[in-house]
Parts: C-alpha cells; structure tokens; sequence
C-alpha cells in the first residue's frame, strides 16, 4: 500500500511576526515550507494531501487534522517563540505528539532531523500536552479521531536570531538538505566545494562550511553544533577593531577566532 502523508501550514494569511528578524512570519515559513516538503515527498513517490489551497484561506484546526483521514501521518509545520521578545538562549526543535504514544517514534526522528539540518544549539525532542478533552492542539485532536499518527513539528524558535535567519534563508537550507543526501548515497564522497575565498568575515562561515562538507565527522565528534565547535576550535579574546583608515574605533570584547 502506497504511503500517504497530510502535511500542514501551520498558521495563514500574515501571522506571527518574529521579534528577532522584522521580515520573518511564521506563516510565510510554514507555508513556503510544506509545499517545499510536499515537492520532495512527492519525488520519492510518497502521496501527499495538504490542508489548504492557499496561504491566506483559514480552517478550523480539527478540520485540518481530520483532513488526514486515510493517512500515514499528519505533520503540522511550525515555528515556536518564548515570549514576545528576543530570546537567544533557547534554540531546539520539538515534536508535539499524540498522548497514545503512536507518534511518538517518528516525532523524535523529525526532531532530530530537524536538530541536523539546522544546526540548532540544543537537541531536538518529543513533547505531549494534555486537554480537558484529551489532545491539547485541536489539529491532534483532529488526526487522532480519524485514526492517523499525528505531530505538530516545531522548527526550532523564531524569537532565536540564528534560527529565524536560518528558516528565512531557502537557499541555505535547501543546499544542505541536498548535501546531506549527496552524503547518504555516496558515503560522503559527492560533495565538492570549490572557491577561492571561503572565508571573508567569521568562523561562522568556516563551520558553515565545514557542516556542509563534513557533517558526519562532526556529528561523530560531539560538535554539530555551533556552541561545542566554536569552543573547540576558537577562543575569546579582547581585541581592537581597526578601521580602514587604521584609526581605532573601540575594543570588541568576546570576538571568536
């Protein structure tokens, strides 16, 4: 029997605005996203059904997770926020599943997927929330009277800047999730990158770099993520900035290098 998933945009029209990137809403991403996914599924010959014809149409949640009627699994796409403001400290995917466990599983490896391809300071996890009437999340609720494994998948927050620019970036992501396939099916020999200048501004763009050709190793190392390799590799230090007319403007305290 054919494999079928319901995946849906979590919220529509222009909704949740991130304090951390003002161009950022979650659900340009979410919608963006699952059709992303739904393309992708679709090429591995997966069925797809989504829960909206377009972005600005809105649906009661436990109609969309009953849309999932006759389905694998139902994967609702998000991205969390703490609080109002920014909030660096917090950075890691979440999977909320049903309370009956039977998605529990498959939530933790899109987690942990996700936790990969974004590169995200904390490990990715699974989650339950109770209701009065069982599944707290109205979409679960929905997936779960219709018999149909159910998650709602956290991308991480988007009151975290680094995960907001990240999810804003397609190009980016899309780049490393077609490396890391490259990776699987060629046992990390398919990958070549060639430039002159890979460096230009910080060690940021070198670990980009190195999670893009060598993401396996540092998985294998402890440090996929960047916390654990930048403490690795760099060290803080107090500096002087100069500027191109070599006059010196301030001290920068805690620059990596």
């Amino acid at each position: 029997m054919a494999v079928k998933v319901c995946l849906d945009a979590g919220h529509y029209g222009k909704y949740n605005r991130s304090p951390a990137v003002s161009s950022y809403y979650e659900s340009d991403m979410t919608w963006k996203l699952h059709n992303y996914l739904k393309k992708e599924l679709e090429a591995f010959g997966i069925g797809v059904v989504t829960t909206r014809t377009n972005q600005n149409t809105d649906r009661a949640l436990y109609e969309r997770g009953a849309a999932s009627k006759g389905c694998n699994l139902f994967i609702s796409v998000h991205s969390n926020a703490v609080g109002n403001g920014v909030n660096e400290n917090v950075d890691y995917p979440v999977a909320y599943v049903l309370l009956n466990g039977s998605s529990t599983d498959i939530g933790l490896k899109l987690a942990k997927v996700v936790e990969s391809v974004m590169g995200t300071a904390q490990s990715g996890r699974t989650a339950t929330r109770q209701g009065t009437n069982g599944e707290y999340y109205g979409v679960l609720r929905g997936a779960n009277a219709v018999g149909t494994p159910g998650i709602i998948l956290e991308h991480s927050f988007h009151t975290n800047t680094r995960a907001t620019k990240w999810l804003s970036s397609e190009k980016s992501s899309d780049l490393f999730m077609k490396c890391r396939y490259l990776d699987e099916i060629t046992g990390n020999r398919g990958v070549v990158f060639a430039t002159g200048t890979p460096i230009s501004n910080s060690m940021v763009e070198m670990y980009s770099v190195q999670r893009y050709l060598q993401y396996d190793t540092l998985a294998r190392n402890g440090l996929q993520h960047f916390d654990s390799w930048a403490s690795t590799f760099g060290e803080t230090v107090t500096a002087l900035e100069i500027a191109p007319e070599l006059e010196v403007h301030k001290q920068i305290q805690g620059e990596i290098r």
